[in-house]
């Protein structure tokens, strides 16, 4: 038996459309994060907000504190 019985062929089906979401996830989430740091760093928030936390907090609510944790582990293992 060669081991590729069609529960097996749904599942690498299954398998290469999740590495697929994470590849764009990634992509995404690398784009993210660089917007984060032009806008903090170029401090292009000020016109509305007093602070980069202050403009966390408007643009992304309860999950602004993910945002920014993101962005630090950003910097911290990804960015080059």
């Amino acid at each position: 038996m060669d081991g590729k019985t069609p529960e097996r062929g749904r599942e690498m089906k299954e398998l290469r459309k999740q590495e697929a979401e994470m590849s764009k996830g990634i992509l995404d989430f690398v784009a993210v994060c660089e917007s984060l740091i032009s806008i903090r760093n170029e401090r292009l928030f000020q016109g509305d907000h007093e602070t980069f936390e202050d403009y966390l907090k408007a643009k992304f609510g309860d999950e602004s504190e993910m945002a920014a944790l993101s962005l630090e582990f950003y910097e911290e293992h990804l960015s080059k």
